[in-house]
Order: C-alpha cells, then sequence, then structure tokens
C-alpha cells in the first residue's frame, strides 16, 4: 500500500492522470484494466487529451477508484495543509483523535498511560503507515 504523497506541486490533469493511473496500476491492476477499456478513456489517455471534458471525467474517476482504495482510516486526495499535494492521508477524525488524546491533562494516571499510548502510535502515523492501518481496521 501506498501511504503518503504520490503527487507534488501540480494540479494539471496532464500531469495527475498519468500518475494516478500508476498508483491505480501498483494497487489494482483489474480495475487499470476496466479503465483503459473504456474507450473514451482510452483515446484521452492514448492521444492526451487532457484539456477536454471526459479528461476532467478521468480524473474524476480515478480520485474515486483510488478513495475506494485507501485502507481504513485513510483517504485519497490533497492534503489538508496543500492542495497541490496528492495522496493517500490519515481520515481527519482519525488525525484529530490522536492529536486530542496526545493532549490530555498530566494529572490522571490512567489518562497518562493512554496519552503515552496514543502518542506512541501518533508517531507511526510518520514511520510505519502499514502498521497505523492495521491497527485502525481493528478499532
Amino acid at each position: 500500500m501506498i501511504f503518503g504523497s504520490v503527487s507534488t506541486a501540480t494540479m494539471r490533469n496532464e500531469d495527475l492522470i498519468p500518475c494516478f493511473l500508476d498508483v491505480l496500476k501498483e494497487l489494482d491492476e483489474k480495475q487499470y484494466d476496466e479503465i483503459l477499456g473504456d474507450k473514451d478513456y482510452y483515446y484521452v489517455i492514448e492521444l492526451q487529451n487532457y484539456d477536454s471534458e471526459t479528461a476532467h471525467f478521468l480524473l474524476e474517476e480515478l480520485f474515486n477508484r483510488l478513495n475506494e482504495l485507501a485502507p481504513a482510516g485513510f483517504y485519497f486526495g490533497s492534503h489538508p495543509g496543500n492542495g497541490a499535494d496528492y495522496g493517500f492521508w490519515l481520515d481527519e477524525k482519525w488525525s484529530d483523535m490522536l492529536y486530542e488524546l496526545s493532549e490530555i491533562s498530566e494529572n490522571d494516571s490512567l489518562l497518562i498511560e493512554t496519552q503515552e499510548a496514543f502518542q506512541g502510535l501518533y508517531s507511526i502515523l510518520f514511520t510505519d503507515f502499514e502498521t497505523l492501518s492495521y491497527l485502525i481496521e481493528r478499532m
């Protein structure tokens, strides 16, 4: 599974479509073949007609399919802090929960233990996305 950025610093169809197609092919070759099997999408890709209305539909289709392939607790789309950074990101509700749990008052020993556990989980977010995804799926 891919986590984080797959395309940065561009919002142009001619950059995003080939990149997203490569990601789709890596994650689910059957869906990739389905896209190429659509004659309208095939012509966009082959003729590199990225300014057409069909190209915009293709890009939307790629966003939808990649989002469906995102692991539990993640989504495919633009980074919350950078609209030109596309990839697989931790869902906002999970990110908020992890952040809030890392800010718990230090007066309660049970809460401190929970805080320490979630601070460790929060650090996983930046180092081991597969483990984080596995844990989220089981929560």
